[in-house]
């Protein structure tokens, strides 16, 4: 397991997986600790993948930094990019997305990794796209975006 953003980044550099999932879970929440047993099933079964378990109460900064907002959820990565995310435990719909994706990666239906299919980017740069800027201006951009979408539609709006 992780310790920190950097381990996650360290580890994904130094591996260069094809595939990465992500598995978020939580020492208090009861869902995480019942499907445990069905996680290290799919583990098994999807060994094409790098399998990274990311414990939340230990490293909120990773849930945070992936914005894995609840648990459980599977986040899955081509070359360090995501593609497809999860939430909850409904196994049989992980493995089918994580079916999906390496049936999609051999089409090349993403269509970003050049003709050899083994290109290495840091995509997953993308997800602490607020680093530079700090936390207040993650929270109010959001609030602002989060205000400004929801004019469209509902009571006292032009459009119920």
């Amino acid at each position: 397991m992780p310790e920190s953003v950097e381990d996650v980044v360290k580890s994904l550099d130094k591996q260069r997986p094809i595939f990465t999932m992500l598995y978020f879970s939580a020492a208090w929440n009861p869902v995480c600790a019942k499907i445990e047993r069905d996680y290290e099933n799919l583990a098994s079964v999807r060994n094409e993948y790098t399998h990274i378990k990311v414990d939340c109460d230990e490293t909120p900064l990773v849930k945070k930094y992936f914005d894995a907002r609840v648990e459980p959820q599977f986040i899955m990565l081509i070359n360090g990019g995501e593609v497809a995310r999860v939430v909850g435990y409904n196994f049989d719909k992980v493995d089918k997305m994580a079916q999906r994706v390496v049936e999609a990666h051999s089409r090349n239906d993403f269509g970003y990794y050049g003709s050899t299919g083994k290109q290495w980017e840091r995509f997953y740069d993308e997800f602490d796209r607020w680093s530079r800027y700090g936390e207040y201006d993650k929270d109010s951009f959001r609030a602002y975006l989060d205000y400004n979408s929801d004019m469209h539609r509902g009571p006292g709006t032009n459009n119920p």
